[in-house]
């Protein structure tokens, strides 16, 4: 009995931890696919499909009581998204943060599906004690994230932290951007 147990438990991890793999080898695949297109974007500007909305907060640096250098930088990625329905880019691909506060500068992209979901995050700071975090989502929950390339547990409160945080600000900055675009009826 305890041996069918067992072998239950190992069946289901086994299946769970395929089924992540599955899905984390799906979302590298669209992460380099969006970067394809960027990359083109930046190499063929007037043949690409790829638009992009900048946006700075404090643009020439002014330094902040208390806080000296505070800048906020977000540079949204966008095409077509059903032309049937809509023939205006709308699809929003990626989003680049940059928050600078005082000498600390900290970056996070946020990757989407065609589904406008977010996919996965990743975020840097050179100066925090963790030098980058990697979050991969699907359906809309966490199914993996490393800190310095280390897996970390997806059931610890830093885990859950960071994934609550990460989808609060790529929704955050997702209304931004939808609200910058242009209304062209």
């Amino acid at each position: 009995m305890k041996r069918t147990v067992l072998l239950a438990a190992l069946i289901t991890v086994f299946t769970v931890s395929g089924l992540s793999q599955r899905e984390v080898g799906e979302i590298r695949k669209a992460f380099a696919e969006t970067n394809a297109k960027l990359a083109e974007m930046a190499d063929h500007p007037e043949l690409s499909s790829v638009f992009a909305v900048e946006l700075t907060v404090n643009k020439h640096s002014a330094p902040y009581p208390a806080v000296g250098i505070y800048q906020r930088m977000a540079t949204f990625y966008y095409t077509y998204g059903d032309r049937e329905k809509d023939p205006y880019p709308n699809r929003l691909l990626k989003i680049s943060a940059v928050y600078k506060r005082s000498a600390r500068v900290e970056n996070i992209d946020f990757y989407f599906d065609k589904a406008g979901q977010l996919i996965f995050a990743f975020a840097s700071d050179p100066e925090g004690s963790i030098k980058e975090t990697r979050l991969y989502f699907a359906a809309g929950r966490l199914v993996k994230m490393t800190d310095d390339g280390k897996e970390v547990v997806l059931k610890s409160q830093h885990a859950v932290e960071a994934g609550t945080l990460a989808k609060k600000e790529s929704a955050r900055l997702t209304g931004i951007f939808r609200a910058a675009l242009i209304d062209l009826d």
